[in-house]
């Protein structure tokens, strides 16, 4: 862009009664065509036409026809003697370009009412597409007068930073789409220590305030980012001594969009903010923070809304997503990593994604997400429920998680999924390699999907502080289960119509592969659960579905394959057990009254003919280890 400043440019405002023709001049002349209609459209190149009368080829970009354009390009004769414009850019008729210099901004297109320059400080204050390029490395800004609305900002290669302020403004009212050129890389920098909104608090910052009508009405606006090039945005200002800050890199006191783009923000406080709704549809987002990574940050309405693209947050001492109302996750992948840092105490929220909004709030993952979160560095692994660490959930909620679809990796120092009110798995994988408890929430429904987990606690767990009775229940979906305590726990009743569940307890007595403090109800599915005598417990009398409970006089060691086959020796069941064990309760429509079924673990085996709806056997002696079996196996576990 720098060359049109050079002392060959010709320009040429056709509207504004320039006759000359670029033809006339000589080639290599840079020029400028300002207002000129785009006269035909050809697949290599466009034709325009002056009011003059004047006409001539662009090759190099590409224009509608019927449309008004400015053209930037050199004058060239191609090998038939046809004269025409090498475009280097070409934009709608009225474009204002402005170059950020050592000295200030300077407009490199004609000065317009539109814009105006101070110096430093770039103010637009009307409609119309704005590009800004260029560097400088003292303080500079460029503002979005209050109220003005219509404004795209092309980004073409802009370096801009400020130590007092916000280097990019906004201010309340304004609709922005902010376009980050192809091929441009675009930095973006708050070196200040500044973190209140007096001052601007962002890098990127679209304020909100007063309507000044006297009402008390909160004016608030729209930030979109798109195009294909880069931003860069940081900012140095720190959280204060509570651990607090307004600072952010990109901010939105109203709504903010990112449709594409490769962002990253590095920041001192929190990442990229929006009052009300945060969405991501698309680009490359990339946050390290101190503050929350992405954050809707009303205390009510807040939300996060990513729909395509991919997401990485490196979150220190903070949440890596957080939001009030929803969080919302589908056919984009996400990765979320949460970090402790010397400062973090226990009360702080070091929660990959949480979602704050008392018993309102919903959070949601779904489609072909794919979703990698890790909070396991946030602290000590808590080893007891009452142990005190600032280890923290991974998926958190106050009020509800849905998991409707895609794919979940998570590592956790606490609770790989958790929701104060219900959690409900209608599809998806989702596999915990490491975590305290894995599911935990007051109501918990299990309808369909494929859940792998290992935890040092509990594997699945309805209960709250809340209520009296929490309940769990399964009516499809493929649930596999290590555990160092419950494997199935409910403080209320446990209810279960379908799907698959394997459960590997604990072996000490004060754990049981199966625990719940109301009933149990089989009418369906399969469950098959291994861990100790010392509590375990099976279905009630009152399911539909018969079950088998085989007690054995020795624990029996770890990798023993265990087999059921029924009396015509067909196996409806294959399995390894990892860990030792000494209780096996196993419940199958394929289990019929009156028919007999040889239960095998190792070198042991009885065979049973079922009459009741529980019926308990006991076998005797050491199995030894496994052998391989045959018939159906588990999918792979991640343990």
């Amino acid at each position: 862009m720098k060359k049109y400043l050079f002392s060959a440019l010709v320009l040429l405002m056709c509207a504004a009664g320039c006759f000359a023709s670029p033809k006339d001049y000589v080639d290599g002349t840079s020029v400028t065509v300002g207002g000129a209609t785009v006269s035909a459209v050809f697949s290599d190149c466009f034709y325009v036409r002056s009011d003059e009368g004047w006409g001539i080829k662009v090759t190099g970009a590409a224009a509608a026809f019927g449309s008004e354009v400015d053209v930037y390009g050199t004058v060239m004769t191609d090998s038939n003697g046809e004269r025409y414009i090498a475009a280097s850019d070409c934009y709608a008729s009225g474009t204002v370009i402005a170059e950020l210099t050592s000295t200030g901004w300077v407009f490199v297109s004609p000065s317009t009412d539109g814009a105006k320059i101070k110096t430093a400080t770039l103010t637009i204050n009307s409609s119309g597409t704005y590009i800004v390029y260029g560097s400088r490395t003292d303080d500079s800004q460029l503002k979005v007068a209050k109220g003005t609305t219509g404004v795209t900002l092309i980004m073409k290669g802009l370096t801009i930073s400020n130590s007092t302020t916000s280097p990019v403004l906004m201010n309340k009212g304004t609709e922005v789409n902010l376009v980050l050129a192809e091929g441009t890389t675009n930095t973006v920098s708050a070196t200040g220590t500044y973190n209140t909104d007096d001052n601007g608090c962002a890098a990127i910052y679209m304020k909100s305030g007063d309507d000044e009508s006297g009402t008390d009405t909160d004016v608030k606006g729209n930030l979109t980012i798109s195009g294909s090039g880069t931003l860069n945005v940081s900012n140095t200002a720190a959280l204060d001594a509570e651990g607090d800050s307004a600072a952010a890199c990109i901010q939105s006191k109203g709504n903010l969009t990112i449709e594409s783009g490769t962002i990253t923000a590095t920041s001192a406080a929190a990442g990229i903010k929006a009052k009300n709704n945060l969405n991501i549809t698309g680009g490359e987002v990339s946050v390290t923070s101190y503050g929350d990574g992405l954050k809707g940050t009303d205390d009510t309405s807040g939300a996060v809304y990513i729909t395509g693209g991919a997401v990485t947050v490196d979150a220190y001492g903070s949440d890596g997503i957080s939001a009030a109302s929803a969080v919302y996750i589908k056919d984009a992948s996400v990765s979320v990593t949460v970090f402790k840092t010397a400062s973090s105490v226990v009360d702080d929220s070091m929660k990959a994604i949480k979602v704050s909004g008392d018993s309102v709030g919903v959070l949601t993952i779904a489609g072909n997400a794919v979703v990698n979160l890790d909070t396991s560095a946030t602290g000590t692994m808590k080893t007891e429920r009452n142990t005190t660490t600032t280890a923290d959930d991974t998926i958190h909620s106050d009020g509800s998680v849905v998991i409707d679809g895609g794919t979940i990796n998570i590592n956790s120092g606490d609770d790989a999924l958790h929701a104060n009110e219900t959690l409900t798995i209608n599809g998806g994988t989702v596999t915990v390699t490491k975590c305290y408890e894995g599911l935990e929430a007051h109501l918990i429904q299990i309808n369909g999907g494929y859940i792998n987990l290992a935890a040092n606690d509990d594997g699945i767990n309805a209960a709250s502080s809340n209520y009296s009775s929490s309940n769990l229940y399964i009516t499809g979906g493929t649930v596999f289960i290590n555990c160092s305590g419950d494997g199935l726990d409910a403080n209320g009743s446990i209810y279960i119509s379908g799907g698959y569940a394997e459960v590997y307890g604990s072996t000490n007595g004060g754990n049981a592969a199966l625990d719940y403090d109301g009933t149990m109800v089989i009418t369906g599915g399969t469950i098959f659960a291994v861990g100790n005598t010392g509590m375990a417990q099976t279905p009630s009398t009152s399911s539909t579905q018969l079950t088998v409970h085989i007690k054995f006089s020795a624990t029996q060691n770890g990798n023993t394959d265990i087999t059921i086959k029924d009396s015509s020796g067909t196996t409806i069941l294959s399995t390894n057990v990892p860990g030792s064990y000494n209780s096996l309760v196993y419940s199958s429509p394929d289990l019929t009254r009156g028919s007999s079924y040889t239960f095998t673990a190792g070198s042991l085996s009885t065979t049973q003919t079922l009459n009741s709806t529980i019926t308990t056997v006991t076998l005797g002696g050491q199995g030894g280890g496994g052998g391989g079996g045959g018939g159906p196996q588990p999918p792979s576990r991640p343990w």
